[in-house]
C-alpha cells in the first residue's frame, strides 16, 4: 500500500470513530466530503475543554428522561420512573400506600448500593423494612441492574400492598440499577407531615475494564477482557471510566449504551499510562453523567477528573492527553519542516492566561453539590500580569478539594504554554499521535530556544502524505510546582433530620392551644404507673428517683433520661415536671414542688410536661412509689390558660 493511500485509510478511520460520538452520526461515515472536513478540524475540536453545565442534585421524572451513568463511589437523585397512590382504605385512611421506582444508573449490573438516605440522612433498614423513626411507614426493594433481571421491583416486599396500579412483572428494569421505594401515610400524619422531600442512594457503581489486569494485553495479567463486561469490576479510575465508556455496553449482543468503539478504536496502550499517573496522584472520579446526552462532552467530563482530554489521532485511534512528567520521543530540526508556512511559538490571548483558578467540586459533606475550593494562584503571573486574573473551574466529576485543587493549577500554568502549528512534516512522523512528546530544535526558529512540545493535534493531506501538527509547550517545572497542592471546601453542612422536621412542622402548624393540649395529652407515662419512686437519705432528706422513660412529644415518642432530685422533705407530696422547649427528650432537668398548678403546662410553659405525684418516705423509713396521670381535679382535656 502506498503512503498516500495508507494515509487515506487513517483519515477514513477517524471520520468512522468521530461519527461513532455524533447521534446517528454512522451515517457520515461513507460520505467522502467528511473525511478532509474531519482530519482538518481534528485539531480544533480535541483542544476545547468540556463545557461547564450544572449537576441535578434532585429527582428527575419521566419515562423518557435520560438515565444517570454512575461512577465511583457517589451519591446519585436519580430518575423517577412512575408515582402511585392506592390501597383503598385502611386505618380510615383512604389509599394510603405509594409506590415510587427510581432508576440510578444505567449499564449495571453495578458493584453495590451501600445507603439509602432521605434528606441526605442514611435510614437504618432491616431487610426490606425501615427501622428507626421510618419503622412502619418506608419500605425498599433492590436491585443492581443484571441482564435479564429474574424479576421487578414490588411495592413493601412482605407487606401485602399487593400490586400497585399501572406496575406489574413485565417491568423488570433489567440493565438499570434501581430502587422501588414504598411510602405509607397514616391519619396522623406521624411521618411524611411535609411530603417525602429528597430521597436517593449512595453506591459503588458501573464496572470497568483494566488493561493491566487482562493476561491477553502486553504487560497484562489477570482474567479481565476488554469485550467481556462480566470480567470488569469496580473502580473509581478516571482512565478506567474513560475506556469503559468510549466502548459502551451491550446486551444480549446489542450495543444499548454509549458509542460502542472498537478496542483497536482506543489507545489502551495510552490509558494504562495515564492510570498509572492517576494512581499515582491519587486521582479518582465519581458522580454521573447523563445518557443519551452529548457523547465527547461527557468523554471530556470523565477525562478532565484525571487531568486529561481525549482527542482522535490521524490513525481514527481514540487517544487521551493527559498530564504527566514526559520524556521527549524524537527532536525536529528545521530541515524537516515542509515549506515555509510553519507558524511559531505563540501565546494564548492575555484574557485567557489566568492566574487564579477557583476550582469547583462535588462535595460529599455539602449533599453532594458543587461547591468552592480554596482558590489556587500563582504569585509569578499575577506579578507578570499586573493584576488578579480569576476564574472559576467546576470538575463535575471530582469530589476532593485536593484533587481539584491540584488540577485548577495545572489549568494556570496550561493556559502559559505556547501554542505551535501548522507545523507539516514528512511522512516519517505520520504514527505520532496527540499526547506524544517531541522536542523542537533551536534551527526551527519557531520559539527562542530549542523546547519540548506536545502533539495537541494531527491531520494527514491524502495527496501530499505531509503529516500537520499543533503542539503545545511542555514547561516540565509545572508538574514539581503543581502536585502536592491541597485545598478545603466551605464547612461541612449541618442540616436537620426528617424526623426534626416533621416535629417542627407539626408543632407549628397548629393554633396555639391546640398545640398545648397535644403536649399536654401526650403527659401521662401510663394508666396507674410511675416512673418516680422515693428514698429516705437520712438526716431529715429524701430524695425522689425518676426511671428512664418514654413518652410522646408531639405526636413523636422521645426517651427521656432518668435523674435524682435530692435534698427534698420527708413525708411530703411532690409533683415533678420537667421543660423541654425543644422537644427532644434525651437528659432533661426533673423539678419537684407542692404545688400542682406550678408542674402543668400553661402559657407561660407550654413545653412543661408532668411526669407525676409522689410522697417522700418519713425518716427512716421505707421506699414509696409515685402515681401517674394528673393530680386530682385537673382534666386532661382540658386546655390550660
Amino acid at each position: 500500500m502506498s503512503g498516500v493511500a495508507k494515509v487515506v485509510g487513517k483519515v477514513a478511520g477517524v471520520v468512522a470513530t468521530v461519527a461513532a460520538f455524533i447521534p446517528g452520526g454512522q451515517a457520515i461515515a461513507g460520505i467522502a466530503a467528511a473525511v478532509s472536513m474531519v482530519a482538518n478540524t481534528v485539531a480544533a475540536v480535541t483542544a476545547k475543554p468540556p463545557a461547564a453545565k450544572g449537576q441535578i442534585e434532585k429527582r428527575l421524572f419521566g419515562a423518557n428522561t435520560p438515565l444517570p451513568y454512575a461512577m465511583g463511589n457517589s451519591y446519585v437523585p436519580g430518575v423517577q420512573l412512575h408515582d402511585v397512590g392506592w390501597g383503598g382504605k385502611v386505618s380510615k385512611v383512604w389509599n394510603p400506600y405509594r409506590f415510587i421506582p427510581v432508576v440510578y444508573s444505567c449499564a449495571g449490573p453495578v458493584q453495590s448500593i451501600d445507603s439509602y438516605l432521605v434528606e441526605y440522612s442514611p435510614v437504618g433498614f432491616s431487610g426490606a423494612a425501615a427501622t428507626g423513626y421510618y419503622a412502619g411507614f418506608l419500605y425498599r426493594d433492590s436491585q443492581l441492574g443484571a441482564s435479564p433481571e429474574a424479576d421487578a421491583l414490588v411495592a413493601a416486599p412482605g407487606q401485602g400492598w399487593g400490586t400497585p396500579p399501572g406496575w406489574g412483572s413485565d417491568y423488570k428494569l433489567s440493565g438499570f440499577a434501581a430502587v422501588g421505594w414504598s411510602f405509607k401515610f397514616d391519619k396522623d400524619g406521624k411521618v411524611w407531615a411535609q411530603g417525602l422531600g429528597n430521597f436517593g442512594v449512595t453506591g459503588h457503581w458501573v464496572k470497568t475494564y483494566d488493561a493491566r489486569k487482562d493476561s491477553t494485553f502486553p504487560g497484562g495479567s489477570g482474567s479481565h477482557r476488554i469485550g467481556d463486561e462480566t470480567t470488569w469490576e469496580w473502580s473509581e479510575s478516571p482512565p478506567q471510566h474513560a475506556v469503559a465508556y468510549a466502548r459502551g455496553r451491550e446486551q444480549n449482543g446489542k450495543l444499548v449504551f454509549g458509542p460502542g468503539l472498537e478496542a483497536t478504536g482506543i489507545d489502551l496502550a495510552g490509558a494504562v499510562a495515564w492510570d498509572n499517573v492517576c494512581d499515582a496522584n491519587g486521582w479518582t472520579t465519581g458522580g454521573y453523567v447523563w445518557e443519551p446526552g452529548d457523547t465527547w462532552d461527557n468523554l471530556k467530563q470523565i477525562c478532565a477528573a484525571g487531568g486529561a482530554r481525549p482527542a482522535i489521532g490521524a490513525d481514527g485511534i481514540l487517544r487521551f492527553h493527559f498530564l504527566a512528567p514526559r520524556v521527549s520521543l524524537r527532536t525536529i530540526t528545521g530541515a524537516e519542516i515542509k515549506g515555509d508556512s510553519a507558524e511559531g511559538g505563540r501565546l494564548r490571548p492575555w484574557r485567557e492566561r489566568k492566574n487564579i483558578v477557583i476550582p469547583r467540586f462535588r462535595s460529599p459533606a455539602h449533599q453532594w453539590t458543587m461547591v468552592q475550593a480554596d482558590a489556587q494562584r500563582v504569585d509569578a503571573f499575577v506579578a507578570a500580569d499586573g493584576e488578579d486574573k480569576e476564574e472559576e473551574i467546576p470538575y463535575l466529576l471530582v469530589q476532593s478539594a485536593d484533587q481539584a485543587a491540584e488540577l485548577a493549577a495545572y489549568e494556570i500554568w496550561q493556559r502559559r504554554e505556547p501554542q505551535f502549528g501548522p507545523v507539516a512534516l514528512g511522512p516519517e512522523y505520520q504514527d505520532y499521535a496527540p499526547g506524544d512528546t517531541l522536542t523542537l530544535a533551536e534551527d526551527c526558529d519557531l520559539w527562542r530556544e530549542e523546547i519540548d512540545v506536545v502533539v495537541s493535534g494531527v491531520s494527514h493531506d491524502p495527496v501530499s502524505g505531509l503529516v500537520t501538527f499543533a503542539f503545545e509547550g511542555e514547561n516540565p517545572d509545572k508538574h514539581e510546582a503543581v502536585l502536592g497542592a491541597t485545598a478545603s471546601g466551605p464547612p461541612a453542612m449541618i442540616l436537620p433530620t426528617r424526623e426534626e422536621l416533621d416535629l417542627a412542622f407539626a408543632a407549628n402548624s397548629q393554633p396555639d392551644g391546640l398545640e398545648q393540649l397535644l403536649v399536654r395529652t401526650s403527659n401521662v407515662a401510663g394508666a396507674g404507673g410511675s416512673p418516680l419512686t422515693g428514698a429516705d437519705t437520712g438526716g431529715g432528706t429524701a430524695k425522689i428517683v425518676v426511671a428512664t422513660h418514654e413518652r410522646v412529644m408531639a405526636n413523636v415518642t422521645r426517651s427521656v433520661t432518668g435523674d435524682e432530685i435530692g435534698g427534698l422533705a420527708n413525708a411530703t407530696g411532690y409533683h415533678v415536671y420537667f421543660d423541654d422547649a425543644d422537644l427532644a427528650g434525651g437528659a432533661v432537668t426533673f423539678v419537684a414542688t407542692t404545688a400542682a398548678a406550678d408542674a402543668l403546662q400553661s402559657a407561660a410553659h407550654p413545653h412543661r410536661f408532668y411526669v407525676g405525684f409522689i410522697t417522700t418516705p418519713a425518716g427512716g423509713g421505707g421506699g414509696t412509689g409515685g402515681s401517674g396521670g394528673y393530680p386530682p381535679g385537673w382534666d386532661n382535656n382540658v386546655v390550660l390558660p
